[in-house]
This record gives structure tokens, C-alpha cells and sequence, in this order.
């Protein structure tokens, strides 16, 4: 008997990790235990093994996950409210309908949050079969990877620390791997009770191995930051559309919440780049470089409807009248605002909310699009408002005067014209330059970025960490003029160029073969480094 039940165990540790055997005693307990249960009613250590890359079903801490969930619980009309809407039925029967249709739903979404979705984070959330992990490896995502999750740079340490390796293949599925595995922490149930009152001892803790691991939620388990209100939203608006009855919610597995989540947010973002394209259409190109990207500023269109007017009122502001005479505010409003909701909304930024300031042309805003038409860049362009400096008008004047040679009492006139100018057409500057989720732009739209600081005359550039490129004027103490003038006109560098500058540096002074670089060439050149 012995002999066959050490078979038995060495075959089925031979199908673990090593952190998951466990002794042959202790196996043979297990065995022998009721179905599924360990001592004290708790599920058995083969249940309880760590995933890698995750923990698995576990003893929770009571009431622990609850309070992860509780915030997403429709306050809606539940059973609780029924009897006082039969109450005032009478007084007000249209409330009283409504109430009756929405218990159902509140009550159904309420128990999926409880059962459904508690139990994926008890029992599948972050284990070798997590569903929303193995529908991230087939991209089908319910929160965009670089959204979800907090802390998700400790999960390397917390899996060490855990035992645990990553399983996830694909960037979706490594970010929500990351995410899942830091939500978890973990103690045991001796350092529990010993730390704890009696009223936070659970009965059953009396009677485990002190050693039994307990786990609870970290702070990093958010429900908004895991996605789980995105897909309580849905079920929530599927109830109420009628795309899914009440009775039939408790038989949706997450895995299929997840389905239909990613299949809502496609078709959500097909509608919003249908809506983008017939509100850009129009919209003028600041540059096109034919490669699929191009520069367009999403503005009011210059030209009115056939039949529309427009005045001036004293105040300076603009009003618009159709051809009936009926005052209107200007008739490509509506679709400016699309235009930039849509950018806000695909960029994860505010420039949604931009639309009164583009209307009245505080703000200026260009959009970096590729042949999709969909937004990669944002840069908001503002006139200055700071008064103009000195320097500010010579510089304008310079532009058309001999300065040296213009006699005084046409230098005055001149200053005051172009001061006059300056004022009525302030100089522009780049305000914001943001990527998606107002972090840099990625890599491969540097250049555009690049290019068009370059070839604007901005007063200032803010955010110009986000540009990569380097001024001249922090240079002048480095290299001549002749030498910044020699890689291009303008105030701009590539890091490119200042490394030309450099190899050029490089070269040896004339009458100095190879090998004869002095040392204070060597300074020279090193005094030139960024």
C-alpha cells in the first residue's frame, strides 16, 4: 500500500514546480481529507498553491475583498425600497413603474459584483488560469494596458517575493499580470492572531498550522485602476438597453464581461473615429509629409455657410446670423467641439474642454495624424499675453530696417508703429506639447514634433523636454557661431547635430597629425559636452 501511494505521489509531484510540492505527510492529509477541504474547513494546500505569477484561491481575510468591490454596487432602487414604493404608488404611479423596472436590474448587478466578480478575484485573479490574463495574450482587453493597475514596477520584487515567475507573454497580458500580482500581500495566519483582537480572529484560524498563509488586497487593488467599473458600467447599460435580462446576468463569466467590454470599447472607438473624420474634414493641414502623417489644427472653418453673416458687436465679440436672421453661435462650433473631444478623448487629456478658448482664438491646437486619421500628438499654440519686451521690437524692426542707418525721428515713429503691431498680433508660443496621456510622445513622432518647433518662430517653447532637441543659446559658451551656423539656420539642434559638432570637435587642430591631440584639446572637448 505504501508502495503504490509513494507512486502516486511521485507521479503527481513529478507535474510540479519545485515551490509547490509539498512533503509526502502532508500530501497524504490532503488525500485523505474530505474533497476540496483541508483542516478547518479551509480549501486544501493543492488548491491553495501558488500560481506563477500569481497566487491562486487562498484564505482571504473576511470581508477584505468586499470593501474592494462595495464602491461599485448600484444605488439604485433595490428590494430593500420596494414596500416604500408600493407605499406611494398611488401618489406618484410613473415613480412607482420605473422603480419596479429598475429593482431588478439593481438587484442583479448587485449579486454579479458579489458572486461573479468576487469570485474571480478570490479564486482566478493573478493564477496560472487567469481568463483576463489568457484574453490579454489575444488582445482582448476590458482597460488599456497603459492604464491599468498602480505600483505595477514593484511586481517583479512581489513576485520574488512571492516564489512566483511571470507567465504573461504579450505587453497587454505582462501589464495586467503586473497589476493583478501587486493588488495581493500576504501574511500568516500565526502573525495574524498574534497581532490581532479577538473580535479580528476568525474561528477556524484557532485550528491551522500557524505557518497557513492569509492574503488580502494591497492598496494597489482599485477597482477603478483594475477596470472592474468599466465593466459594471456595461452590464449596467446592457441591463438597461435590454440586451441582457436581469435572471440571465448571474450565468455571465467574467471572461465573458471582458468579451463584451472589449467588444463595446471597439465599437466605441470606430464610432468616434467616424465622428473624428467627418469633424476634421475641412480642417486645414499645417503640414502634410506624405508618409501618412500629417499636421492639422483643429479651428473653426475660415468660411461661412452660403447665406450666413457675421458682425462684430462693441464688446468685440463675433455673432453669427443664418440666412433667416436668426442669431447663432458660429455654425462650426459643433463640430470643433467633436473634433476636439475626440482628440481629448483618444489622447487621455483635457484639450476636450479647450473649445471655448480655440473659438475665441486664445488657444491654437494641432493635432499629429496618421493615415487612420488617429491623433499621436497634441501641441497647443497660445499668443503671448506678457506685454512686448524691448528686445522684441528691435528684433521686429531689424526685420525691415537698417537700424543704424534710419535717422531718429523716423526711428521713433517706427518703434512706436512696431511696438503698435507687436501688441495687436502677439508673437505665438508652444504652451503644451503632450503624447497620450499628457506623457512625452513616443519615439517615432519625435520627429514631426522636431520638425515643426523648427520651422515655426515661437517667442517660447514650453514642455520642451518633450521635444528632444537642444537650443543653440545653451551652446554659445561651447562653440563658436560659425560652427553653431554651420549645422543649420535657427535656434534648434537635433541631438544628431550636436554630435556632429562634436566629431567635428574631434578633429585635430591644423598642423596636428593623429596622435598629437594635446591635452588641452582634450579639455577643449570634453568642456563641450552636454
Amino acid at each position: 500500500m505504501r508502495a503504490a501511494l509513494q507512486s502516486e505521489y511521485d507521479k503527481e509531484m513529478s507535474g510540479k514546480y519545485i515551490h509547490e510540492m509539498i512533503p509526502f505527510a502532508d500530501w497524504l492529509a490532503q488525500r485523505n481529507a474530505p474533497t476540496g477541504k483541508a483542516h478547518g474547513g479551509q480549501p486544501n494546500l493543492d488548491v491553495m498553491r501558488l500560481a506563477i505569477g500569481g497566487q491562486g484561491p487562498k484564505n482571504w481575510l473576511k470581508g477584505s475583498v468586499e470593501q474592494v468591490i462595495e464602491p461599485l454596487k448600484s444605488k439604485g432602487a433595490s428590494e430593500a425600497d420596494r414596500a416604500w414604493f408600493e407605499q406611494r404608488r398611488e401618489q406618484n404611479p410613473e415613480e412607482y413603474r420605473r422603480a419596479m423596472e429598475a429593482i431588478p436590474r439593481t438587484e442583479a448587478i448587485n449579486q454579479w459584483i458579489e458572486r461573479n466578480l468576487a469570485n474571480y478575484i478570490k479564486k482566478q485573479m493573478a493564477t496560472h488560469d487567469d481568463p483576463i490574463r489568457k484574453l490579454a495574450e489575444q488582445g482582448i482587453v476590458h482597460i488599456a494596458p497603459d492604464q491599468v493597475g498602480m505600483n505595477r514596477h514593484r511586481a517583479s520584487d512581489h513576485r520574488r517575493t512571492m516564489d512566483g515567475k511571470q507567465l504573461a507573454e504579450s505587453e497587454e497580458a505582462k501589464a495586467w499580470e503586473d497589476a493583478s500580482d501587486v493588488a495581493f500581500l500576504s501574511t500568516d495566519v500565526g502573525n495574524w492572531v498574534r497581532g490581532s483582537t479577538e473580535e479580528e480572529i476568525e474561528p477556524w484560524m484557532r485550528k491551522v498550522d500557524p505557518k497557513t498563509p492569509l492574503y488580502y488586497p494591497s492598496d494597489s487593488m482599485h477597482a477603478h485602476y483594475l477596470g472592474f467599473d468599466h465593466l459594471v458600467d456595461i452590464l449596467k447599460e446592457d441591463l438597461a438597453q435590454g440586451r441582457i435580462r436581469p435572471e440571465q446576468l448571474s450565468k455571465v463569466s467574467i471572461e465573458q464581461a471582458v468579451r463584451r467590454a472589449h467588444e463595446y470599447d471597439q465599437e466605441r472607438k470606430k464610432a468616434m473615429a467616424e465622428t473624428a473624420l467627418k469633424a476634421t474634414e475641412g480642417m486645414p493641414v499645417h503640414k502634410d509629409y506624405g508618409d501618412g502623417f500629417k499636421w492639422i489644427e483643429l479651428t473653426l472653418p475660415k468660411e461661412l455657410p452660403e447665406g450666413w453673416t457675421a458682425k462684430t458687436l462693441p464688446t468685440g465679440r463675433e455673432t453669427y446670423y443664418d440666412p433667416e436672421g436668426e442669431r447663432h453661435v458660429h455654425p462650426g462650433m459643433e463640430r470643433l467641439s467633436d473634433a476636439l473631444k475626440y482628440e481629448g478623448d483618444t489622447m487621455g487629456h483635457c484639450v476636450g474642454g479647450y473649445c471655448p478658448d480655440v473659438a475665441a482664438g486664445h488657444s491654437r491646437i494641432f493635432s499629429l495624424r496618421d493615415a487612420k486619421n488617429e491623433p499621436h500628438v497634441t501641441i497647443e499654440v497660445q499668443p503671448k499675453k506678457t506685454a512686448p519686451r524691448h528686445e522684441d521690437v528691435l528684433a521686429e524692426m531689424k526685420k525691415n530696417f537698417n537700424l543704424d542707418l534710419l535717422p531718429d525721428e523716423d526711428y521713433d515713429i517706427s518703434y512706436e508703429q512696431t511696438l503698435n503691431h507687436l501688441r495687436r498680433n502677439p508673437p505665438l508660443e508652444i504652451k503644451q506639447i503632450k503624447g497620450k496621456q499628457n506623457a512625452k510622445p513616443k519615439k517615432d513622432y519625435i520627429p514631426y514634433v522636431q520638425d515643426f518647433v523648427r520651422s515655426g518662430n515661437w517667442s517660447e517653447v514650453n514642455d520642451f523636454r518633450n521635444t528632444d532637441l537642444i537650443r543653440k543659446s545653451d551652446l554659445i559658451d561651447k562653440f563658436s557661431p560659425e560652427e553653431l551656423d554651420a549645422v543649420g539656420k535657427g535656434e534648434y539642434l537635433t541631438h544628431g547635430e550636436h554630435s556632429d559638432l562634436l566629431l567635428k570637435a574631434l578633429q585635430p587642430p591644423k598642423g596636428k597629425a593623429h596622435g598629437g591631440i594635446t591635452h588641452a584639446h582634450h579639455l577643449e572637448i570634453e568642456e563641450r559636452r552636454l
